[in-house]
């Protein structure tokens, strides 16, 4: 179910006492995108990369509830690779991050990858949202204030 552009919606999101607010209820994502972010992470989860980092727990999760909707269905204002977003975070304001697979991740170019921690906070999330999310520096709430696609 699909809401209107003012609907917002209070998630709790876990047992934690964490919300998140949505404008949609769940994260949407494009169907090809849903089956590649689940590959990546599959194969991250079998990597000796993964030390039970709690941003890829939280990420599979929002994949088991995700909305996942045709490309000619997906809103305008929900972020998906390739998609430039302006976040607020309590360390301050960042603009043009671009988000990206991870082999075309690069921090000079603003470019993050979608299995990075800040990355998997904001796939499938939308401009208004505000999420609650375990970053490198410990939990915080990321407020998306634009989303370019």
């Amino acid at each position: 179910m699909e809401a209107s552009a003012s609907f917002v919606q209070i998630n709790k999101k876990s047992k934690s006492n964490n919300y998140t607010i949505m404008k949609y209820n769940q994260i949407i994502l494009e169907e090809m995108e849903f089956q590649f972010i689940q590959n990546l992470v599959k194969k991250f989860l079998a990597s000796d990369e993964t030390q039970n980092e709690a941003w890829i727990i939280k990420l599979t999760n929002e994949l088991s509830n995700a909305i996942v909707k045709r490309e000619n269905e997906m809103p305008v204002d929900v972020i998906k690779i390739g998609s430039k977003v302006d976040v607020e975070t309590p360390y301050g304001r960042r603009n043009n991050i671009i988000l990206v697979k991870p082999t075309e991740k690069n921090i000079n170019e603003n470019k993050i990858s979608l299995l990075s921690p800040m990355g998997s906070a904001l796939i499938g999330y939308a401009k208004g949202d505000e999420v609650d999310w375990d970053l490198p520096k410990g939990k915080s709430t990321i407020k998306i204030l634009n989303v370019v696609n």
